[in-house]
């Protein structure tokens, strides 16, 4: 069953739905009465944080990608109903499951999706991953796919590649900031098991509790304290 929107025009290609309508046609594809109201809770909050999708819009990148994922997943599905361009950066770094939302919006056109794909010889989880990345493309055109011409595809297809490639340089460069930052900490000395007499000596040493074997009894692999003398120490 899908809800007809009541919408305004506000591109050649945008028909954006009320958002109450949009949140209940959110709420209605949930499969158990927990998911919709999970669904509901999520439109909820989505309505208290930024108001409407088209607020959405307007709000700076880092905002929006550290909303929870049930509010961006509501955002996806309202953009990918809307038919509204959402930026390809976030698009790419969102972490939401576009191919999912897609087929709920689009359920007639991702059927034939995949069974096309199936028949010409992809597997279930290659046509998954090729309509979800339709879905991204999809949302950076703003654009139904059904109407998503040559030009438009190619177009939203090379912003989401440099957002992705963008992205993957930018975790690198992390990654590789944070391994210098461990490698300025100063080596770890490896300490030096002394005693000068029996019973001096505490070891908590999981490893050395095993090679002590007579008292250092190691249960379920836990930490224990045991007095170790110098004898112990040199049989270890």
């Amino acid at each position: 069953m899908t809800t007809a929107p009541v919408s305004i025009t506000t591109a050649a290609n945008a028909v954006v739905a009320s958002p109450c309508v949009l949140a209940a046609a959110f709420v209605h594809g949930a499969a158990t009465a927990m998911a919709r109201k999970q669904r509901l809770a999520a439109a909820a909050a989505f309505a208290l944080r930024f108001g409407d999708p088209a607020s959405w819009r307007l709000v700076s990148l880092e905002k929006r990608l550290a909303a929870p994922v049930a509010l961006r997943g509501f955002a996806a599905f309202g953009a990918l109903t809307d038919r509204v361009a959402v930026d390809a950066e976030y698009v790419a770094r969102a972490g939401t499951s576009w191919g999912h939302h897609a087929s709920r919006v689009h359920p007639q056109l991702s059927a034939l999706f995949a069974a096309t794909a199936h028949r010409i010889g992809f597997t279930s989880q290659e046509a998954q991953r090729q309509w979800a990345t339709l879905a991204k493309i999809t949302a950076i055109a703003g654009s139904d796919p059904a109407c998503l011409y040559r030009h438009r595809f190619d177009a939203a297809r090379d912003q989401l590649t440099a957002a992705i490639a963008a992205t993957r340089i930018a975790r690198a460069a992390g990654q590789s900031r944070e391994r210098r930052r461990l490698a300025t900490h100063p080596a770890k000395v490896k300490p030096e098991l002394l005693a000068d007499g029996p019973d001096r000596l505490w070891v908590a040493d999981i490893e050395r509790h095993e090679a002590l074997l007579n008292r250092a009894v190691v249960k379920g692999h836990r930490l224990r304290l045991v007095a170790a003398g110098r004898e112990k120490l040199r049989a270890a």
